[in-house]
Parts: C-alpha cells; sequence; structure tokens
C-alpha cells in the first residue's frame, strides 16, 4: 500500500508540475518576448526570440490539449444529463406552443383537431382571397399595353 501510495503522490507532483505551470510560463514568457521586441536586431537576440516564441507556442498547444481533455471528461460525465435536459426542454416548449383548443368563427370553443384546422384554413383562405376584385379591367388593360406581342 505504502509503494501505491507514493506511486500515486509522484504522479500528483508531475502533474502538478507539468500542467499547473503552464498558465504561469505563458504568461511569463510573453513578458519576456514583449521586453525582447524593442531591442535591437542583433543576431543573439533574434535567436533568443525564435527559441522562446517555439517554447511559448509549444506551452500554448499544451494549454490547448489540456482544457480539451477536460472539457471532453465534463461531457463525458455530464453528457446524458445534458442531453435529457435539452430533450425536457424541447418537449416543454413543443406542449407550449401547442395549440389544444381555439375559438371558433361561431364562438364555440373547440379542442377537435379537424375543427382547429380547418378554422386556420377558413381564415387564411378569407384573408388571402378577395369576393369582389374591383377595377379588373382596367388592371388588365394596363398590362396588356405594357407587353407587346413580341415579348409573348
Amino acid at each position: 500500500m505504502a509503494k501505491l501510495d507514493h506511486m500515486l503522490n509522484n504522479l500528483h507532483n508531475w502533474g502538478r508540475n507539468r500542467f499547473d505551470n503552464i498558465p504561469k510560463r505563458i504568461k511569463e514568457l510573453q513578458s519576456q518576448l514583449n521586453s525582447l521586441y524593442p531591442t535591437s536586431a542583433d543576431k543573439g537576440v533574434m535567436k533568443l526570440i525564435a527559441i522562446m516564441e517555439k517554447d511559448l507556442e509549444e506551452m500554448l498547444e499544451c494549454e490547448e490539449l489540456w482544457w480539451n481533455q477536460c472539457a471532453r471528461a465534463l461531457w463525458l460525465r455530464h453528457g446524458d444529463k445534458n442531453t435529457s435536459y435539452f430533450h425536457l426542454k424541447a418537449n416543454q416548449r413543443r406542449n407550449r406552443n401547442k395549440i389544444s383548443s381555439l375559438m371558433l368563427d361561431n364562438g364555440r370553443r373547440s379542442e377537435n383537431v379537424e375543427d382547429i384546422h380547418n378554422c386556420f384554413i377558413n381564415h387564411f383562405a378569407n384573408i388571402f382571397s378577395s369576393s369582389n376584385p374591383s377595377h379588373f379591367e382596367a388592371i388588365v388593360d394596363v398590362v396588356k399595353d405594357r407587353i407587346s406581342n413580341s415579348m409573348i
């Protein structure tokens, strides 16, 4: 048991040293690079900047990998909970948006699906139809004057 505890402590320390210092190391590298950029274009300084930029890129990749692993672990742990939550919300919204009863044209309330369906069809048919078109011949005459035989 002591060996297992010792190994656990070593792994814990390794992980803390490897990953906990990443954000701190990134900030250090960025501040060092910002202080080196305005300096002279000395060959040695340029080489140091290139090395530090490479280190910074590696640290940023390491940090991104760490965040991806954390996100995946959270998704695996809570994925089903989130899925059931979103299904529940979708069903609640569907039930809330459902028209269960409607006041018909004759003033009677109906819960019958066919009555509701027919009421909507009649309503929109009345809105988008005209019972007595006015000046229909005048409109047709204007359209005829605008269209020549060669266009037809």
